[in-house]
């Protein structure tokens, strides 16, 4: 089976399999290509000719190389008698197709529904797959970042709990100091106490003996005792009385000497002062 086909102005006939070169076309290389454009077609003594082209069929093929160059072509103009000489190059840039089939665009048509179905379930396929790993990604960047948060709360905690143990340990070490102050102000105004205490209890015993003298030598006083206790108590006083009053008159006599001399002394300055 073969075909006539019409590619970029030029006629090829093509096979399935066969490969060709046509002038450079704009599909870039391993892309499928398609042309409609059948002038004949020949299947076991069977031709199909076109008017111009045959309705529904298509040869399909796929660019092999987009960037083939031809021989080089040199083009020469002369003209006689004038002069006139021109020579130029050119190389034509070709693309090399290798025919895949040739039939009816239905199946064609058919299969590419089909081979666009399947690309584009692959796709969908693919982009759930992204989808989800794109979801993963989220959920482990979401489950590292609340392992984080809760490794910061538990440090904020921890840091927490230290500040409070701090604030209790001040509290105590400000009591502590507290309590020692108050122990030293009470030992000191106790000292104190004790010593301005020292005199007055000395002198509030002093005068309690005192008392208790006074009060015994009252009572004894007042309590009748009988007459020998008396007497001799008696000759005491008269005893006392006795030796006090010659000690009284010496000092008597000795102060009336005392005058007279001082009034002797007297005179005798006054009789001087008269000479």
């Amino acid at each position: 089976m073969y075909a006539i086909v019409e590619i970029a102005g030029q006629q090829f006939k093509v096979e399935e399999g066969k490969k060709i070169y046509v002038h450079r076309l704009e599909a870039e290389e391993g892309k499928k290509v398609e042309f409609d454009k059948v002038l004949l077609i020949e299947d076991e003594d069977n031709i199909i000719i076109g008017e111009p082209f045959v309705k529904d069929f298509v040869v399909e093929g796929t660019v092999l190389n987009d960037k083939v160059r031809g021989d080089k072509v040199i083009v020469f103009k002369k003209k006689r008698r004038k002069g006139y000489r021109v020579k130029n190059g050119h190389r034509q840039n070709f693309t090399q197709i290798e025919i895949l089939r040739i039939g009816d665009k239905k199946k064609s048509a058919g299969k590419k529904a089909e081979t666009e179905k399947a690309v584009s379930e692959k796709a969908t396929t693919a982009e759930a797959a992204g989808r989800k790993a794109t979801e993963a990604e989220a959920a482990s960047k979401k489950a590292t970042e609340a392992e984080a948060a809760g490794r910061k709360a538990t440090e904020a905690e921890a840091a927490g709990r230290k500040a409070t143990e701090a604030e209790a340990a001040g509290r105590k070490a400000t009591a502590a100091e507290t309590g020692g102050e108050v122990k030293a102000a009470k030992k000191s105004s106790a000292e104190k106490a004790g010593k301005t205490d020292a005199p007055v209890k000395a002198t509030a015993e002093k005068t309690t003996e005192e008392k208790t003298v006074k009060t015994a030598s009252a009572k004894k006083e007042d309590s009748p005792e009988p007459d020998a206790e008396k007497k001799p108590v008696k000759a005491a006083t008269e005893k006392e009385a006795g030796t006090e009053k010659p000690e009284t008159d010496a000092a008597k006599k000795a102060g009336e000497t005392t005058t007279e001399k001082e009034a002797g002394s007297e005179k005798k300055d006054s009789a001087k002062k008269d000479d």
